[in-house]
């Protein structure tokens, strides 16, 4: 099924700057509730990139009960994809995961973000806008 706005981001368990899940607990609730209030179409496209031992980021029981939202659609890549690709087994590649979340997505728009950006509901109001055909006044 085709959607309005696709969010794609790409994420890992990590411990990214120390409080990686914190952050990133704030984004899909908030976001979440941003998208339920514009009534638009949209969905949020989570790449689990390389995860490390095992540390699915659905699986976590601070994320599980937003990243199994009907809204959130989860894409695993595990190392093996990377060790294929002759890639170190270890790196998180950020560019990689947000363009394997693009090719997975269903937006008529797509907007590339990462786990701990909120979304306002101008930003929302502006992607409809520009999906709708209209151009903010440049002068």
């Amino acid at each position: 099924m085709l959607t309005d706005i696709s969010f794609i981001l790409g994420a890992r368990d990590d411990g990214y700057m120390g409080d990686f899940i914190d952050r990133f607990e704030k984004m899909p609730h908030n976001n979440l509730l941003v998208i339920n209030d514009s009534m638009v179409n949209c969905e949020i496209v989570v790449v689990d990139f390389n995860p490390i031992d095992g540390k699915y980021l659905y699986l976590n029981e601070r994320l599980s009960p937003y990243l199994s939202n009907s809204v959130v659609k989860n894409i695993i890549v595990d190392r093996s994809v990377l060790i294929a690709d002759g890639l170190h087994h270890e790196t998180f590649y950020e560019y990689f995961a947000k363009n394997i979340g693009a090719k997975k997505s269903s937006g008529k728009m797509l907007f590339f973000t990462n786990a701990d950006i909120i979304v306002t509901k101008e930003i929302i109001e502006y992607m409809v806008n520009e999906l709708k055909g209209g151009r903010i006044d440049k002068t």
